[in-house]
């Protein structure tokens, strides 16, 4: 079996995830908050396109491209609404980036043990998940936490996020480095005749 369109789509993805990790970068820096801003809507456009084109060698894909459409619109609502419905919108969003990302990472591992992939490759996938799972759950109560009107609590709600963030990061490369690996191994299983091309 070989997946041209899963490597063409992981590709982009990989490509996405560069430029969103790269974004981080200017979020530390008000001046040019915005430039961050078009980057991470640049990185979550060319995850719908890598999303889309996967989707059409593997369901778990078109799953995930579903997961990750509803995501940016609870994530925009949680933006717009304040109080408790917007924290509720936001824990939506944390819980459904999660769950693409399990599809993602399973429906990758399959592909990949179906063509005979190294084992490291598929084994940074499950690491992958089970940090973003962690963290993920940290910074959930932690959102939950920062409700409580208590100066001493909201400290420390602060600098578990800051300390699970920072944990989120050496996922997020380890995301990146999976889906390189993941990409290359695939394109390497198609035949020049079934090449496809990147939708971009």
């Amino acid at each position: 079996m070989t997946y041209p369109n899963a490597a063409a789509g992981l590709k982009t993805m990989y490509q996405a995830k560069l430029v969103g990790l790269i974004s981080i970068v200017p979020v530390f820096f008000p001046i040019i908050q915005v430039f961050a801003a078009a980057a991470l809507l640049v990185a979550d456009i060319l995850t719908l396109i890598g999303l889309y084109q996967c989707r059409k060698d593997d369901s778990g894909c078109r799953t995930a491209f579903t997961l990750v459409i509803v995501q940016l619109v609870t994530n925009l609502l949680s933006r717009f609404i304040p109080g408790i419905i917007g924290t509720i919108f936001l824990l939506a969003t944390d819980v459904l980036g999660l769950a693409s990302l399990y599809f993602v990472y399973t429906t990758t591992n399959r592909l990949l043990k179906t063509v005979g992939a190294e084992g490291r490759i598929t084994d940074r996938g499950v690491a992958v998940w089970r940090i973003n799972v962690i963290c993920t759950v940290i910074i959930m109560v932690c959102q939950l936490l920062q409700m409580i009107p208590n100066e001493a609590l909201m400290i420390f709600t602060v600098v578990v996020t800051l300390i699970a963030c920072i944990a989120q990061i050496v996922g997020d490369i380890m995301y990146i480095l999976f889906l390189r690996d993941a990409c290359r191994t695939l394109e390497s299983h198609v035949p020049p005749e079934m090449h496809v091309d990147q939708i971009m």
